[in-house]
Protein backbone atom coordinates (compact mmCIF):
# COMPACT_ATOMS: atom_id res chain seq x y z
CA UNK A 1 0.00 0.00 0.00
CA UNK A 2 0.75 3.74 -0.36
CA UNK A 3 1.61 5.84 2.49
CA UNK A 4 -1.62 8.17 3.90
CA UNK A 5 1.34 10.80 2.57
CA UNK A 6 1.56 9.17 -1.07
CA UNK A 7 -1.98 8.08 -1.40
CA UNK A 8 -3.16 11.83 -1.20
CA UNK A 9 -0.98 12.76 -3.11
CA UNK A 10 -2.23 9.96 -5.62
CA UNK A 11 -5.46 11.51 -5.30
CA UNK A 12 -3.81 15.13 -6.48
CA UNK A 13 -2.64 14.23 -9.57
CA UNK A 14 -4.96 11.88 -10.51
CA UNK A 15 -8.44 13.86 -9.55
CA UNK A 16 -7.42 16.94 -8.21
CA UNK A 17 -4.47 18.90 -9.58
CA UNK A 18 -0.98 18.11 -8.56
CA UNK A 19 2.37 18.91 -9.65
CA UNK A 20 5.61 16.78 -9.27
CA UNK A 21 9.30 17.45 -10.33
CA UNK A 22 11.53 15.76 -12.95
CA UNK A 23 14.73 16.13 -10.63
CA UNK A 24 17.62 16.72 -12.52
CA UNK A 25 15.99 15.38 -15.70
CA UNK A 26 18.73 15.94 -18.60
CA UNK A 27 17.68 18.66 -20.83
CA UNK A 28 20.08 18.47 -24.67
CA UNK A 29 19.16 21.84 -27.11
CA UNK A 30 19.91 21.71 -30.94
CA UNK A 31 19.71 24.52 -32.66
CA UNK A 32 20.85 25.32 -36.60
CA UNK A 33 19.59 25.60 -39.60
CA UNK A 34 20.14 22.09 -40.16
CA UNK A 35 18.94 20.79 -36.70
CA UNK A 36 15.81 18.44 -37.90
CA UNK A 37 17.57 17.07 -40.68
CA UNK A 38 20.27 15.93 -38.75
CA UNK A 39 18.59 14.74 -36.14
CA UNK A 40 16.12 12.70 -38.65
CA UNK A 41 19.34 10.64 -39.52
CA UNK A 42 19.98 9.38 -36.20
CA UNK A 43 16.99 8.70 -34.69
CA UNK A 44 14.36 6.08 -34.44
CA UNK A 45 10.74 9.03 -35.61
CA UNK A 46 10.01 11.60 -38.21
CA UNK A 47 11.87 14.50 -37.09
CA UNK A 48 11.95 16.43 -40.26
CA UNK A 49 7.89 16.78 -40.11
CA UNK A 50 7.56 17.95 -36.67
CA UNK A 51 6.38 21.67 -36.58
CA UNK A 52 7.08 24.44 -34.05
CA UNK A 53 4.81 23.24 -31.26
CA UNK A 54 5.00 19.73 -31.80
CA UNK A 55 6.63 16.70 -30.56
CA UNK A 56 7.63 13.31 -30.37
CA UNK A 57 9.02 10.56 -28.85
CA UNK A 58 12.40 8.60 -30.08
CA UNK A 59 15.36 6.43 -29.61
CA UNK A 60 18.37 7.64 -30.34
CA UNK A 61 20.80 4.10 -31.73
CA UNK A 62 24.39 3.41 -32.52
CA UNK A 63 25.61 1.48 -35.81
CA UNK A 64 24.13 -1.64 -34.77
CA UNK A 65 21.03 -0.41 -33.52
CA UNK A 66 21.18 -0.75 -29.64
CA UNK A 67 19.49 2.15 -27.92
CA UNK A 68 21.81 5.21 -27.16
CA UNK A 69 19.11 6.79 -25.19
CA UNK A 70 15.06 7.17 -24.58
CA UNK A 71 14.32 10.98 -25.30
CA UNK A 72 10.80 12.93 -25.70
CA UNK A 73 11.80 15.57 -28.59
CA UNK A 74 10.24 18.91 -28.45
CA UNK A 75 10.45 21.25 -31.34
CA UNK A 76 10.69 24.77 -31.14
CA UNK A 77 10.81 27.84 -33.53
CA UNK A 78 14.62 27.77 -33.64
CA UNK A 79 15.62 24.88 -31.83
CA UNK A 80 15.17 21.22 -30.76
CA UNK A 81 14.57 20.24 -27.40
CA UNK A 82 15.69 16.15 -26.23
CA UNK A 83 14.47 15.21 -22.72
CA UNK A 84 15.36 12.05 -20.97
CA UNK A 85 16.60 10.86 -17.48
CA UNK A 86 19.18 12.25 -15.70
CA UNK A 87 23.07 11.37 -16.02
CA UNK A 88 22.42 11.23 -19.93
CA UNK A 89 23.72 14.95 -21.22
CA UNK A 90 27.33 14.12 -22.60
CA UNK A 91 26.64 10.54 -23.36
CA UNK A 92 23.77 11.98 -25.81
CA UNK A 93 26.15 15.21 -26.89
CA UNK A 94 29.32 12.96 -27.42
CA UNK A 95 26.83 10.53 -29.14
CA UNK A 96 25.22 13.83 -31.88
CA UNK A 97 28.92 14.93 -32.05
CA UNK A 98 30.46 11.97 -33.31
CA UNK A 99 28.50 12.53 -36.29
CA UNK A 100 28.21 15.88 -36.85
CA UNK A 101 30.76 16.76 -40.05
CA UNK A 102 29.55 19.98 -41.91
CA UNK A 103 26.18 20.62 -40.86
CA UNK A 104 25.27 23.72 -39.50
CA UNK A 105 24.24 22.40 -36.14
CA UNK A 106 25.42 23.33 -32.33
CA UNK A 107 24.67 20.73 -29.09
CA UNK A 108 24.54 22.20 -25.71
CA UNK A 109 23.71 20.35 -22.97
CA UNK A 110 21.19 21.96 -21.04
CA UNK A 111 20.38 20.03 -18.13
CA UNK A 112 22.19 22.56 -15.20
CA UNK A 113 20.37 25.49 -16.79
CA UNK A 114 16.13 24.51 -17.61
CA UNK A 115 14.27 22.46 -15.25
CA UNK A 116 10.97 20.10 -15.44
CA UNK A 117 7.98 19.52 -13.56
CA UNK A 118 4.68 17.54 -14.32
CA UNK A 119 1.25 18.68 -13.65
CA UNK A 120 -1.02 16.63 -13.75
CA UNK A 121 -4.79 15.27 -12.53
CA UNK A 122 -8.38 15.90 -13.57
CA UNK A 123 -9.16 18.93 -12.00
CA UNK A 124 -6.93 21.19 -14.68
CA UNK A 125 -10.23 21.01 -16.71
CA UNK A 126 -11.73 23.13 -14.03
CA UNK A 127 -8.75 25.36 -13.69
CA UNK A 128 -9.05 29.38 -14.72
CA UNK A 129 -5.44 29.20 -15.22
CA UNK A 130 -4.49 28.90 -19.11
CA UNK A 131 -1.79 26.14 -19.46
CA UNK A 132 1.04 26.80 -21.99
CA UNK A 133 2.75 23.44 -21.85
CA UNK A 134 3.82 20.51 -23.52
CA UNK A 135 2.31 16.86 -23.84
CA UNK A 136 3.32 14.56 -20.83
CA UNK A 137 2.98 10.32 -21.78
CA UNK A 138 5.22 9.40 -18.89
CA UNK A 139 1.60 9.68 -16.19
CA UNK A 140 -1.73 8.70 -17.24
CA UNK A 141 -3.49 12.22 -18.88
CA UNK A 142 -4.15 15.08 -18.23
CA UNK A 143 -0.64 15.49 -17.85
CA UNK A 144 1.57 18.02 -19.23
CA UNK A 145 4.95 19.32 -18.65
CA UNK A 146 6.35 22.23 -17.46
CA UNK A 147 9.54 23.33 -18.60
CA UNK A 148 11.46 26.61 -16.66
CA UNK A 149 14.47 28.34 -16.31
CA UNK A 150 15.92 29.83 -12.68
CA UNK A 151 14.46 33.17 -13.62
CA UNK A 152 11.17 31.32 -14.61
CA UNK A 153 10.66 30.00 -11.08
CA UNK A 154 7.91 32.68 -9.82
CA UNK A 155 6.44 33.18 -12.90
CA UNK A 156 5.40 29.12 -12.58
CA UNK A 157 4.34 29.45 -8.73
CA UNK A 158 1.84 31.96 -9.66
CA UNK A 159 0.54 29.33 -12.46
CA UNK A 160 0.44 26.83 -9.66
CA UNK A 161 -1.35 28.84 -7.16
CA UNK A 162 -4.01 30.38 -9.40
CA UNK A 163 -4.40 26.02 -10.33
CA UNK A 164 -4.43 25.00 -6.90
CA UNK A 165 -1.82 22.79 -7.31
CA UNK A 166 -0.02 19.90 -4.74
CA UNK A 167 3.38 19.41 -4.90
CA UNK A 168 3.93 15.63 -5.11
CA UNK A 169 6.94 13.14 -4.52
CA UNK A 170 8.82 10.94 -6.51
CA UNK A 171 7.03 7.68 -5.15
CA UNK A 172 3.94 8.69 -6.54
CA UNK A 173 5.39 9.59 -9.95
CA UNK A 174 7.00 5.88 -10.20
CA UNK A 175 3.62 4.51 -9.34
CA UNK A 176 1.79 6.52 -12.00
CA UNK A 177 4.52 6.51 -15.05
CA UNK A 178 4.19 2.69 -14.13
CA UNK A 179 0.62 2.67 -14.54
CA UNK A 180 1.02 4.79 -17.67
CA UNK A 181 3.55 2.11 -19.22
CA UNK A 182 6.37 4.82 -19.19
CA UNK A 183 10.18 2.69 -18.74
CA UNK A 184 13.29 4.38 -17.84
CA UNK A 185 16.42 4.04 -19.85
CA UNK A 186 18.67 2.96 -17.29
CA UNK A 187 16.33 1.11 -15.07
CA UNK A 188 14.07 -0.74 -17.04
CA UNK A 189 16.44 -1.39 -19.96
CA UNK A 190 19.76 0.27 -21.09
CA UNK A 191 22.28 -0.19 -24.06
CA UNK A 192 22.52 -3.86 -24.46
CA UNK A 193 18.84 -3.64 -25.89
CA UNK A 194 16.83 -2.61 -29.19
CA UNK A 195 14.11 -0.78 -29.54
CA UNK A 196 11.53 -2.99 -30.20
CA UNK A 197 11.86 -4.90 -27.24
CA UNK A 198 11.07 -1.84 -25.29
CA UNK A 199 7.62 -1.92 -26.90
CA UNK A 200 7.06 1.65 -28.14
CA UNK A 201 6.47 0.69 -31.97
CA UNK A 202 3.79 2.80 -32.32
CA UNK A 203 4.64 6.05 -30.82
CA UNK A 204 8.42 5.70 -30.97
CA UNK A 205 9.77 4.50 -34.28
CA UNK A 206 8.55 5.27 -37.69
CA UNK A 207 9.02 2.26 -40.03
CA UNK A 208 8.56 4.64 -43.20
CA UNK A 209 10.86 7.35 -42.63
CA UNK A 210 14.01 6.33 -44.35
CA UNK A 211 18.08 5.65 -43.27
CA UNK A 212 18.67 6.66 -40.34
CA UNK A 213 21.82 5.36 -37.93
CA UNK A 214 20.87 1.64 -37.32
CA UNK A 215 18.23 1.31 -39.61
CA UNK A 216 18.86 -1.57 -40.72
CA UNK A 217 18.88 -3.95 -37.90
CA UNK A 218 15.55 -2.24 -36.96
CA UNK A 219 13.93 -3.16 -40.34
CA UNK A 220 15.49 -6.47 -40.03
CA UNK A 221 13.16 -6.98 -36.76
CA UNK A 222 9.96 -5.40 -38.39
CA UNK A 223 10.78 -8.00 -41.15
CA UNK A 224 10.90 -10.83 -38.97
CA UNK A 225 8.22 -9.55 -37.25
CA UNK A 226 8.65 -9.70 -33.19
CA UNK A 227 12.10 -9.56 -30.99
CA UNK A 228 13.18 -12.60 -28.22
CA UNK A 229 11.85 -10.23 -25.39
CA UNK A 230 9.64 -7.68 -24.47
CA UNK A 231 8.76 -4.86 -22.09
CA UNK A 232 5.64 -5.78 -20.19
CA UNK A 233 3.13 -4.30 -17.48
CA UNK A 234 2.71 -7.08 -14.91
CA UNK A 235 1.04 -7.36 -11.69
CA UNK A 236 2.37 -9.00 -8.91
CA UNK A 237 0.43 -11.35 -6.12
CA UNK A 238 2.45 -9.79 -3.38
CA UNK A 239 4.21 -6.58 -2.29
CA UNK A 240 6.71 -4.65 -3.69
CA UNK A 241 9.90 -6.83 -3.27
CA UNK A 242 12.25 -5.89 -1.44
CA UNK A 243 15.08 -5.37 -4.23
CA UNK A 244 14.88 -5.07 -7.99
CA UNK A 245 15.58 -6.21 -10.34
CA UNK A 246 14.48 -9.45 -9.25
CA UNK A 247 14.38 -12.56 -11.97
CA UNK A 248 10.92 -13.89 -13.00
CA UNK A 249 11.01 -17.68 -12.98
CA UNK A 250 8.91 -20.11 -15.62
CA UNK A 251 8.58 -23.65 -13.83
CA UNK A 252 12.22 -23.29 -12.69
CA UNK A 253 13.59 -21.18 -15.69
CA UNK A 254 14.43 -17.76 -15.54
CA UNK A 255 12.91 -15.91 -18.60
CA UNK A 256 13.09 -12.17 -17.43
CA UNK A 257 13.22 -9.81 -14.70
CA UNK A 258 11.18 -7.36 -13.22
CA UNK A 259 12.65 -3.91 -13.24
CA UNK A 260 10.18 -1.48 -11.74
CA UNK A 261 7.05 -2.28 -9.42
CA UNK A 262 4.99 0.20 -7.22
CA UNK A 263 1.53 -0.47 -5.14
CA UNK A 264 -0.81 0.80 -7.84
CA UNK A 265 -4.68 2.19 -6.45
CA UNK A 266 -5.66 1.66 -9.84
CA UNK A 267 -5.43 -1.79 -9.87
CA UNK A 268 -5.48 -2.38 -6.15
CA UNK A 269 -2.17 -4.33 -6.22
CA UNK A 270 1.24 -3.93 -7.14
CA UNK A 271 2.21 -3.65 -10.62
CA UNK A 272 5.29 -3.63 -12.04
CA UNK A 273 7.55 -3.47 -15.77
CA UNK A 274 9.33 -6.50 -16.46
CA UNK A 275 11.33 -7.82 -19.78
CA UNK A 276 10.08 -10.74 -20.45
CA UNK A 277 11.24 -13.73 -22.76
CA UNK A 278 9.05 -14.79 -25.79
CA UNK A 279 8.70 -18.57 -24.16
CA UNK A 280 6.72 -16.33 -21.54
CA UNK A 281 4.92 -13.90 -23.76
CA UNK A 282 3.55 -16.62 -26.20
CA UNK A 283 2.12 -19.03 -23.73
CA UNK A 284 -1.29 -17.73 -22.06
CA UNK A 285 -0.67 -20.23 -19.46
CA UNK A 286 2.11 -20.34 -17.92
CA UNK A 287 2.19 -19.58 -14.58
CA UNK A 288 4.53 -16.91 -13.87
CA UNK A 289 6.71 -16.73 -10.68
CA UNK A 290 8.29 -13.75 -8.98
CA UNK A 291 10.12 -13.37 -5.28
CA UNK A 292 7.95 -17.35 -4.86
CA UNK A 293 4.87 -15.62 -5.94
CA UNK A 294 2.34 -15.24 -9.53
CA UNK A 295 3.42 -12.95 -11.50
CA UNK A 296 0.90 -11.90 -14.23
CA UNK A 297 1.01 -9.70 -17.65
CA UNK A 298 -1.55 -7.06 -17.62
CA UNK A 299 -0.28 -6.29 -21.49
CA UNK A 300 0.04 -9.65 -23.42
CA UNK A 301 0.15 -8.43 -27.05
Amino acid sequence: MLSEQATKEYESLTTGVGRVELTDWTTVRLSGDDRASFLHNLCTNDIKSLQPGDQCEAFLTDVKGKIVAHVLVFSAAEQLILLTVPGQGNVIVSHLDRYLIRENVELSDDSNDRSWSIIAGEGLAKSAATIQALLCPLVPAPAYLLARAAEHQPLEGEMLARMDASDCGPDVLNALRIEAGWPLFGTDFDGTNLPQEIARNESAIHFNKGCYLGQETIARIDALGRVNQELRQVKLAHAVPAALPIDVFLKEKKVGRLTSASYSPKHEAVVGIAMLRREALDDSSAVLLCDGAPLSILNRD
